[in-house]
C-alpha cells in the first residue's frame, strides 16, 4: 500500500507508446481483428486463491471463443495493488487485463485510498462470479436458526465469539454487516486465514463463523457443522437445503461475500471492452464451467461493463458505511 498513484503511473507517462503496446502502435490495434496475439490476464494474488482458480477456469474458454491464448500471470502483493498497477502501466490496448476480487473495494473502504484510482485508471469489463459465504455453527452450540443465534447474542452481549479469516476479510465483513443490519453485537476472533478459523470452529473452540462454501460444504454434509444461512441472491446448488439470508428476512446481509471481475486499463477501446464482455457472458453459461464452479463454491454471473462499474461503486459505498458504523480499523 506504499505506492503512490503518481509513482504507479509515471512509467505510463514517460515510456514510448510502442513499448507499452508490445512494439505495436496503438492505432494499428483495431477492435475488428482483436485479439490478434496472446492476451495476458494478470491475477494480483498468489496462485491457488479464488481469483487465480477462477481465471484458470475461464482462460481456456476465452481462447476457444476468441482464437488466441489467454495467459495467466500472477503478480501478488500490496493487497492486489502491485498487479493492478502493473496492468495499468501496460497501456490500454486490450492485451493486458486484470482479474479483481472485492478486495479493491474493501481496501478503498477501509483505508480511504489506493495507489491508483479505482474509478478512472481501470475500465470494468465484466463481473464474472460471486463467492457466497455460509453462516455456520458448531453442533454443540444448539443453534440451528438465525433467530436462535440472534437471541443468543442478545442474551450474552459481548460474550459470543465469531471466528473470522482475518481483520477485513470477507467473512469478517459478513459478520460486521450482519451486526450492522440486526443491531446484535458479537465478538470477532481474527485468525490468520480461513483454515485456522475453520479448524477451531470444528473443534468447538469458537461456536460460529462465516465460511467459504468450498471450505465448509463437506463438514456441513457430514454434520460436523450446522448451516444456518447463505449469502447471495438465490439458493446454492452446492447447499440446496440452506436458505438465503433474504429468505430468513435479512436481504441486506445477502450482499456479503466475495465477487470477482475482469477489468482493463483506461484507454482500452470500448469496442474491445464490449467484445470481451459479451464473450465473458457466453463463457459463464458454459455447462462444464458451471459444474466446476459450483463444486468450488462460485456462482457465475457475467455482466455488461456498466453493470460491473455500478457494482464496484455499490461495494465501496456498502463497506465504507459498515466500516464507519463498526469502527473497523485496518491492521
Amino acid at each position: 500500500m506504499s505506492l503512490s498513484r503518481r509513482a504507479a503511473l509515471a512509467a505510463l507517462a514517460s515510456a514510448p507508446a510502442a513499448a507499452l503496446l508490445g512494439g505495436v502502435p496503438a492505432l494499428a490495434q483495431g477492435a475488428g481483428n482483436y485479439p490478434s496475439r496472446p492476451v495476458k490476464i494478470v491475477v494480483p494474488f498468489a496462485p491457488g486463491g479464488g481469483a487465480d482458480n477462477l481465471a484458470r477456469l475461464v482462460a481456456p474458454l476465452l481462447r476457444e471463443k476468441l482464437g488466441q491464448e489467454f495467459v495467466i500471470e500472477n503478480r501478488g502483493g500490496g493487497g492486489s495493488s502491485l498487479g493492478t498497477v502493473f496492468t495499468i502501466n501496460a497501456g490500454g490496448d486490450g492485451y493486458t487485463l486484470v482479474v479483481h476480487s472485492s478486495s479493491a473495494a474493501i481496501n478503498l473502504a477501509l483505508y480511504g485510498q489506493l495507489p491508483y484510482d479505482l474509478y478512472n485508471d481501470l475500465k470494468p469489463v465484466s463481473l464474472m462470479a460471486s463467492g457466497p459465504v455460509v453462516l455456520v455453527a458448531h453442533p454443540s452450540t444448539g443453534v440451528r436458526t438465525m433467530e436462535q443465534l440472534l437471541e443468543r447474542g442478545r442474551a450474552q452481549p459481548g460474550r459470543v465469539n465469531f471466528a473470522t479469516g482475518g481483520n477485513g476479510s470477507p467473512p469478517h465483513l459478513a459478520l460486521e454487516l450482519m451486526m450492522h443490519v440486526t443491531g446484535v453485537r458479537f465478538v470477532p476472533v481474527h485468525y490468520r486465514g480461513a483454515g485456522p478459523a475453520t479448524t477451531d470452529v470444528l473443534g468447538g473452540h469458537v461456536g460460529y463463523m462465516y465460511s467459504g462454501v468450498s471450505q465448509s460444504r463437506a463438514h456441513i454434509e457430514a454434520g460436523r457443522l450446522v448451516a444456518i444461512g447463505v449469502t447471495g441472491t438465490s439458493r446454492l446448488p452446492a447447499l440446496p437445503n440452506t436458505p438465503t439470508m433474504a429468505e430468513l428476512g435479512y436481504p441486506r446481509v445477502s450482499d456479503a461475500g466475495t465477487y470477482w471481475g475482469m477489468l482493463a486499463p483506461k484507454g482500452t477501446p470500448d469496442e474491445i471492452v464490449n467484445r470481451l464482455s459479451a464473450t465473458m457472458a457466453e463463457v459463464m453459461k458454459n455447462a462444464g464451467l458451471v459444474e466446476r464452479m459450483t463444486a468450488l463454491g462460485y456462482v457465475g454471473i457475467g455482466s455488461t461493463p456498466a453493470e460491473y462499474a455500478a457494482h464496484i461503486r455499490g461495494e465501496v459505498e456498502r463497506w465504507t458505511a459498515v466500516a464507519r458504523a463498526s469502527d473497523i480499523k485496518p491492521d
